[in-house]
C-alpha cells in the first residue's frame, strides 16, 4: 500500500484523456457519414439486395435458413439456461 506509483501508472490520467478525445473524433465523424447518406442511397441499396435474391433464391434460401436455426437455437439455449433449476445459492 505504501508503494509509490509506478511510471505506468503516473502518466494514465493523460492518456485516459487521450483515448476519450480519439474516441469523440471518431463519434463524430461516423455521425457526419450517417448524416451524409442520402434515403436515395438507402433505396438503391434494397433494390440491389433484392435483385441479387431473385438472381440467387437458393443461396438465400440456405442463408436465411442457417440465420433462423442460429436464431432459434440461440433463443433456446437461453430459454433453457434461465429455466434450470438451481443446485446450490450463490453465496452471500
Amino acid at each position: 500500500m505504501g508503494r509509490p506509483p509506478t511510471r505506468q501508472w503516473a502518466s494514465w490520467p493523460g492518456s485516459c484523456q487521450k483515448k476519450k478525445d480519439d474516441l469523440l473524433g471518431r463519434k463524430d465523424d461516423l455521425l457526419a457519414k450517417a448524416r451524409e447518406t442520402s434515403p436515395e442511397s438507402l433505396v438503391s441499396a434494397v433494390q440491389h439486395a433484392g435483385h441479387k435474391a431473385r438472381e440467387n433464391p437458393i443461396e438465400l434460401a440456405a442463408i436465411s435458413a442457417f440465420a433462423l436455426g442460429f436464431v432459434v437455437g440461440r433463443r433456446s439455449m437461453c430459454a433453457a439456461r434461465s429455466s434450470r433449476p438451481q443446485l446450490s445459492s450463490p453465496p452471500r
